[in-house]
């Protein structure tokens, strides 16, 4: 296996994208009936906040508070959103911009 130990972003038509393609952008639902989270608009690729992915900050959507946890497994940083309607784990990986600059995002992939 190869390891990645930072993706480049660039930003191509007003888009962030990098050499996996571009990213999703999940919905959280709030479904005020049966009191459930559920998830639209999943994605192999997702952008996630440092901050709240190392403990540092709250998402501006409160359900992913609710609904995300990080963790490692054997050496790989991990995401998993669990809802009403599924569970996924994305690998989180670092993330600098096509002019060397740090960016302050993980990139998360679905695990192979």
């Amino acid at each position: 296996m190869t390891t990645t130990t930072s993706v480049e972003l660039r930003i191509e038509n007003r888009e962030v994208v990098c050499d996996w393609g571009g990213f999703g952008e999940p919905v959280f639902v709030w479904n005020y009936e049966t009191q459930t989270v559920t998830v639209e608009n999943v994605a192999p690729l997702v952008l996630v906040s440092k901050g709240f992915a190392d403990g540092r900050s709250l998402p501006n959507d409160p359900w992913w508070g609710e609904i995300a946890t990080f963790y490692t497994d054997a050496g790989r940083r991990l995401m998993r959103i669990t809802a009403a309607n599924g569970s996924w784990i994305w690998e989180l990986y670092d993330t600098h911009w096509d002019d060397g600059e740090p960016s302050n995002v993980y990139i998360g992939r679905w695990r192979d």
